[in-house]
């Protein structure tokens, strides 16, 4: 984020959410409640955010884990829909 106070106030939340999964350096990750904490969203925005990450933008998505301390494959997250 820049270091001018007002320009972060008015940072969308998924903009919030693309900056901040970009920063995640590789070795570290970070849960789904953090990320949603810090983007000012429920958990369940984040996966809906993810869910639409193109291919291609080269995003650390794997460095997410759940509330147990796993990643979350898109079958686990097809199939907690279905429940």
């Amino acid at each position: 984020m820049s270091g001018n106070h007002q320009d972060d106030v008015h940072t969308s939340p998924k903009a919030a959410f693309y900056q901040t999964l970009s920063s995640i350096p590789p070795g570290y990750f970070t849960s789904y409640g953090r990320l949603a904490s810090l983007c000012g969203v429920h958990v369940r925005q984040i996966q809906a955010w993810l869910r639409t990450l193109p291919r291609e933008s080269g995003l650390p998505w794997f460095r997410i884990i759940n509330s147990n301390g796993r990643l979350l494959s898109i079958l686990d997250q097809l199939r907690n829909m279905s429940c």
